[in-house]
């Protein structure tokens, strides 16, 4: 029966009176209706008032219960010898003063009865059942964790001691705030720390005692509960559902005589120590997570990491830099490598953090921005009107994850060294922060919970509450400068030298208008491009996602704000075939050790017997008859790559599969099995083209007719002059005026010709979805005053049709209505240019019977 029912007709007293042995205390009762009580006052045993000393005016807790549920004789001696035991344990318990009985008056009946009162210190705080109830987005992982392990200490506390709390549960235990006349320790801001209250009920035990055992595996629930509950906070911590419910478990099957053992306790401390890094258990394989979006586990990323990406060193440099490329080229993989929070997670080497030049801090616009302000560009001038909004939002995240990394640091002596960051230096930013951000965003927290990591997560609560002005269309709770970033990362700087000379580098991987459109990117682009010596930003994107142009009509040239990397170009222009090859050897090779497999490259796979690409061309061009099994070998492999290695990753994948290539199979696979793999999925690759949207139709034309035109000239046209080598076509090229713009003839060619406007979209798609890749402009051989633009098709195509996998010549445009041609009437243009290059009959009928 819980207290209301035994007091609710009790009248109040001014005045409380114990009388002791030999001393009486007299205490001003400062609830003034029992009706007022707060609930997390009320327990099963008593209800506890607030009081005060009559003569000093000192706070206390009286707890007033009935007679029935105390131990009659206790005196105050045991009161004091258990005060005494108590008050060793660090702060731990709210340690009982006084003890004795007090008689109050029944409102109803007026007769007077005795109760005994017990009274402790008041703890200015909230019990660990309101913040449950109440303050759900405090409840993250690393917070039930600290919580466990500090209520552990107490418990283990009294088992040891042959105390029992007999009343152990959430309303018992607080979480105290620091006092405010009291200097945090080192300026660290302000914490809470645990404390268990109602201590009069603790009596002397023979032995540990299991109802407190019990008790405290119940609150481990109540908080494990409420835990996964808060789904963001959970993203920090995958393991945490898991690992923590297995520890209740086991605390659930351990007999009597373990209970609060130190085993168990060094268990819970190793475990909340290395929580916020464990993944789910399960086995890699090897082909698992072909996109890095999908590679949760940062220990696993830098297993894969392949330091032979084409472009290592460019976008490795301390210049901003815009990185672009096709899905599956490596962008995300390498710019989370990038990332000072992936070296210093669990199987990480710190040391690694000193070849790179700057400080990186990843923010994935997919799961930061893309949800979060897509929606504010499907209406006309939205994204403009939120203008301030939109950039305080992008602050936030920045902010965060700038947090993030320096609370990860702290927990690396090493990093902590290279970057200069101290416990003091983040308090100073975090000081310098409140000038911008309201100082209530910093609630109290637990010790042992470190204060950026805290920061950070208020820091994001903040950007969450912003999102949700924003959707209702409420005024925004603070709005920040677009300068804000670059005040703070200098305010850093100043902070902590070492990083004068490692600028912090925002690596903003995805920064792609499909993600979170045109008009949101030019107005973070005020952001992104703002000259700082103490930060700079590196953006990954699609082809053409990236829109240099901010909202104010401002274009930042490539040449003066940033650098321009093309992932495709990189590839194919700037690496020789050894270099190819002894990278997706590597590419691969780390991949089966990571999951342990026996095999590697060269055994499994081997080398193709043919020597070069013109090799096998000459092959595939006298082979009329007979087996084909020509795709085949690392070599051949590596000739398929156009700067996307997802594509690669699955085509040996699909060669495994057909092999059935196990974790230990160590033979080679034979060849006809490969050279089916690669066929298959090149045509699982054409027929994707299609589905594209916009202009899959054309695409897929355009796409079909051109691997026809290679596969034909190669099988059936011309040699190439004095020589017995066949044409590989499988590059066109177009000079043109420096100053002209390729899309803009186009257009412009597509409108005169066919009375058509999409002829430049057409193009910038084939781009865009690496149909063809787009390789640097050479000079042109007519003039100097012209270029010549570069288009190969991407090669993982080319074995659906038969074709060889190196350029030798190109497809020569020799204008803008030939190149206007291609896109709209593909067939028909290149079946005149077959016949130009010698082909007498055209044996491969196309799938498209007529022109669009």
């Amino acid at each position: 029966m819980i207290s209301r029912d035994w007091f609710h007709d009790i009248q109040l007293p001014r005045l409380l009176v114990i009388d002791e042995e030999h001393q009486r205390h007299e205490f001003r009762v400062l609830d003034e209706r029992i009706e007022d009580i707060p609930a997390a006052r009320i327990g099963y045993q008593g209800i506890v008032l607030k009081v005060c000393d009559k003569n000093s005016d000192f706070p206390y807790a009286a707890k007033i219960c009935p007679r029935s549920q105390y131990d009659a004789s206790r005196t105050p001696t045991d009161e004091a010898r258990l005060g005494a035991i108590l008050g060793k344990a660090d702060g731990l318990f709210c340690l009982p003063r006084f003890y004795g009985l007090v008689t109050l008056t029944s409102g109803a009946a007026g007769s007077e009865s005795q109760y005994v009162c017990i009274i402790t210190d008041w703890v200015e705080g909230k019990t660990l059942l309101t913040y449950l109830e109440e303050y759900p987005d405090e409840i993250t992982p690393e917070w039930v964790c600290q919580v466990a392990v500090d209520l552990y200490r107490a418990v283990y506390f009294l088992a040891k001691n042959k105390l029992s709390h007999e009343d152990l549960h959430t309303k018992n235990v607080m979480l105290q705030d620091d006092n405010p006349d009291l200097l945090p320790k080192d300026g660290s801001g302000e914490k809470i720390r645990l404390i268990v209250v109602d201590t009069g009920s603790v009596t002397m035990a023979s032995s540990a005692s299991v109802i407190d055992f019990v008790a405290y595996i119940k609150i481990l629930v109540e908080m494990y509960n409420a835990a996964i509950r808060n789904r963001r906070a959970l993203k920090s911590a995958p393991g945490f559902v898991t690992k923590f419910r297995e520890f209740i478990e086991k605390l659930v099957d351990d007999d009597e005589s373990r209970c609060f053992g130190g085993d168990r306790y060094k268990e819970l401390h190793r475990m909340c120590e290395r929580l916020t890094s464990v993944r789910r258990s399960r086995v890699f394989q090897p082909f698992d997570a072909i996109s890095a979006e999908h590679l949760a586990s940062d220990t696993l990323l830098l297993q894969l990491f392949n330091e032979k990406f084409p472009w290592y060193s460019t976008v490795m440099s301390k210049a901003p830099t815009a990185l672009a490329g096709p899905r599956g080229c490596g962008k995300s993989m390498f710019f989370r490598y990038l990332a000072a929070k992936t070296h210093l997670s669990p199987g990480g080497d710190s040391r690694k953090l000193e070849s790179i030049p700057f400080l990186g801090v990843y923010i994935g616009c997919s799961s930061d921005l893309q949800n979060n302000l897509l929606w504010l560009t499907r209406e006309a001038g939205m994204a403009e009107r939120k203008a301030n909004e939109i950039v305080t939002f992008f602050s936030l995240i920045l902010l965060r994850e700038l947090f993030k990394t320096l609370a990860a640091i702290q927990d690396s002596d090493f990093a902590a060294q290279l970057y200069g960051v101290t416990q003091s230096s983040i308090d100073d930013l975090i000081s310098y922060c409140h000038n911008f951000l309201p100082e209530s965003i910093e609630t109290p927290r637990l010790d042992g919970i470190s204060r950026a990591r805290h920061y950070a997560n208020r820091v994001d609560k903040l950007r969450v509450t912003l999102g949700i002005a924003m959707l209702h269309d409420d005024r925004p709770p603070i709005i920040l400068p677009e300068t804000f970033i670059g005040e703070v990362t200098n305010q850093l700087q100043q902070l902590c030298e070492p990083l004068m000379s490692r600028p912090i580098a925002f690596l903003l991987d995805d920064y792609t208008r499909q993600r979170i459109g045109v008009g949101v990117q030019r107005i973070l682009n005020k952001v992104v491009w703002e000259r700082k010596p103490s930060h700079l930003f590196k953006i990954s994107s699609e082809k053409f996602g990236f829109d240099p142009d901010t909202i104010d009509g401002v274009k930042n040239d490539s040449e003066r704000e940033f650098m321009f990397v093309d992932a495709g170009s990189y590839a194919i222009d700037r690496i020789n075939h050894s270099n190819n090859v002894q990278f997706i050897r590597s590419l691969v090779d780390l991949r089966l050790e990571a999951a342990n497999w026996k095999g590697r490259v060269d055994t499994l796979i081997g080398v193709s017997e043919f020597k070069s690409d013109i090799d096998m061309a000459r092959f595939i061009r006298t082979q009329t008859k007979g087996a084909k099994n020509y795709y085949n070998g690392i070599d051949v492999i590596a000739r398929l790559w156009s700067g996307d290695v997802s594509s690669i990753l699955h085509i040996v994948r699909e060669i495994f599969v057909e092999g059935d290539v196990g974790a230990d199979y160590n033979e080679p696979i034979a060849k006809k099995t490969q050279h089916n793999a690669i066929t298959r999925v090149s045509r699982s690759f054409v027929e994707r083209v299609q589905t594209y949207h916009p202009y899959g139709d054309s695409l897929a034309h355009i796409l079909q007719s051109y691997g026809g035109f290679v596969r034909d000239v190669l099988r059936a046209g011309a040699y190439e002059r004095k020589t017995d080598n066949p044409r590989r076509l499988i590059q066109i090229e177009f000079s043109l005026r420096h100053e002209d713009d390729v899309f803009a003839l186009l257009k412009e060619a597509g409108l005169r010709l066919y009375k058509r406007e999409d002829a430049d979209l057409i193009a910038r798609e084939l781009l865009r979805r690496s149909v063809f890749v787009e390789r640097s402009d050479s000079s042109a051989k007519e003039s100097p005053a012209f270029r010549t633009i570069r288009w190969q098709l991407r090669r993982v195509y080319l074995p659906n049709f038969g074709a060889a996998l190196e350029r030798h010549s190109y497809l020569d445009i020799k204008n803008i209505e030939e190149f206007v041609s291609l896109l709209y009437e593909p067939s028909k243009f290149l079946e005149h240019k077959r016949i130009g290059h010698g082909v007498r009959k055209h044996g491969t009928s196309d799938m498209f019977d007529g022109e669009e």
